[in-house]
């Protein structure tokens, strides 16, 4: 069974193919699946990756591909009709700045699709916890990794920005075992030096998510158009 991102990620892409396209960056284009797919449908496809690693097994598929950073984009204003930001948001040092650069380069828009959580569903609410648990455990060693991010924190970044803000959340509700989440979880403590204030925080939280179950992650999806 597709984890539901799988299922989301579709039709995401649609809300993009939808504007018909004749150019689109993607950002965080990872090994270029949907580069692949937009060059399928005749649109002039270009990506990014901060590792170099993934840019190199793009180049290798014939894709065009570049090491580049969100926030430095190194395009002119104006050089794509769509920029799209799959599964990256959470990543960036800055969505303000990241956001800001995508504009910049966008003619017609920004798309984006995240991780969202509906906490008013307790077994959404215990996922969250547990989401921003892994995030701080990822932070103290050295990563990137906010939220979960909300539709605020994707409008307050574009401040008076002239443009047109369209929010989707998607949930497919599907169970998680607790025994699958806590051995999930409890891998993100390797290579701390120091795991007790995280263990106990954890064990909190799983101990919560045992009275009110654990449902998979759902999707915000947002269209930024002029």
């Amino acid at each position: 069974m597709p984890h539901p991102i799988d299922v989301y990620r579709p039709k995401f892409e649609e809300m993009i193919f939808a504007l018909r396209p004749r150019s689109v960056l993607d950002v965080g284009c990872g090994q270029g699946a949907f580069l692949g797919r937009a060059a399928a449908r005749g649109i002039a496809a270009t990506g990014i990756d901060v590792r170099e690693d993934r840019v190199s097994v793009c180049r290798e598929a014939g894709l065009d591909v570049r090491c580049a950073e969100a926030d430095r984009l190194p395009f002119e204003d104006g050089s794509f009709d769509c920029v799209s930001m799959a599964l990256v948001a959470h990543h960036l040092p800055s969505l303000r700045s990241a956001l800001a650069e995508a504009l910049r380069v966008g003619r017609r828009g920004v798309f984006a699709i995240d991780p969202w959580y509906d906490e008013t569903i307790p077994s959404q609410r215990s996922k969250a916890e547990l989401e921003r648990w892994m995030k701080r455990v990822d932070r103290k060693k050295g990563g990137v990794n906010n939220g979960p991010l909300t539709a605020g924190d994707f409008v307050d970044t574009l401040g008076d920005t002239d443009c047109t803000v369209e929010i989707c959340h998607r949930l497919l509700l599907r169970g998680e075992t607790l025994a699958d989440a806590g051995e999930k979880y409890a891998s993100q403590l390797d290579g701390l030096d120091t795991t007790t204030p995280f263990r106990d925080e954890l064990d909190a939280l799983l101990e919560r998510a045992a009275t009110t179950g654990l449902t998979t992650d759902g999707a915000i999806m947002l269209a930024i158009t002029r």
